[in-house]
């Protein structure tokens, strides 16, 4: 009888063992499928942040055309009002009396470059 008892205490033991490693190789199991849904996650955020620093690195370039064309149209302005100011001055020298009044004539040059600049697309 003593033999059968401890043969059904290893049984159970052996059991018990069984099920327990069962249970840690299903929790296993389950912790690395998550392991790898978070390493595919981790892999698209990667993507995404590449996409996201690749666009952000042509918007700069873009945004240093823009000052670019913004600075040659703020001198092409400065030329056109220098040569209307050289124009009044030259023709209120010789008293012909038109005069142009150099706020005005700025102003419609500001005008025209907040109008045309954003309409102006870099190709």
């Amino acid at each position: 009888m003593k033999r059968r008892r401890r043969s059904m205490v290893s049984n159970r033991s052996w059991w018990n063992w069984r099920r327990l490693l069962l249970r840690k190789k299903s929790e296993l199991e389950e912790l690395v499928k998550q392991k790898l849904k978070l390493e595919e996650a981790l892999r698209e955020s990667e993507e995404k942040v590449a996409a996201l620093e690749s666009s952000i690195l042509q918007l700069r370039e873009e945004a240093k055309e823009v000052e670019r064309v913004i600075l040659l149209l703020n001198e092409k302005a400065v030329e056109t009002v220098e040569n209307i100011d050289r124009g009044v001055n030259g023709i209120h020298d010789e008293g012909k009396g038109l005069k142009l009044q150099w706020p005005v004539v700025a102003a419609g040059h500001v005008q025209y470059i907040t109008i045309g600049c954003p309409c102006y697309q870099v190709s």
